[in-house]
């Protein structure tokens, strides 16, 4: 699945509709007016995921994320 903008050519309505990748050509319907044929919005898709929560690997824990080292700005240039 993934959210789709779409805009109306009668009202100029922009609105986004979460659709399966093989219906994203449909025409939707406009929310504001009700006006049918509404066409999809060009390079404007977003995926979408939904978690389920956390993973476990195969030991059974739970995957943790890594925690990021802070490099300093004042480091950047120094050696070490």
């Amino acid at each position: 699945m993934a959210i789709y903008e779409f805009s109306c050519a009668k009202c100029s309505h922009v609105f986004d509709v979460n659709l399966k990748v093989d219906d994203r050509d449909t025409p939707q319907v406009c929310p504001e007016c009700k006006a049918t044929g509404c066409k999809r919005s060009f390079g404007s898709s977003v995926t979408s995921h939904v978690s389920s929560g956390a993973k476990t690997n195969r030991s059974g824990t739970k995957n943790r994320t890594p925690e990021k080292k802070v490099i300093h700005l004042s480091n950047l240039n120094k050696s070490g």
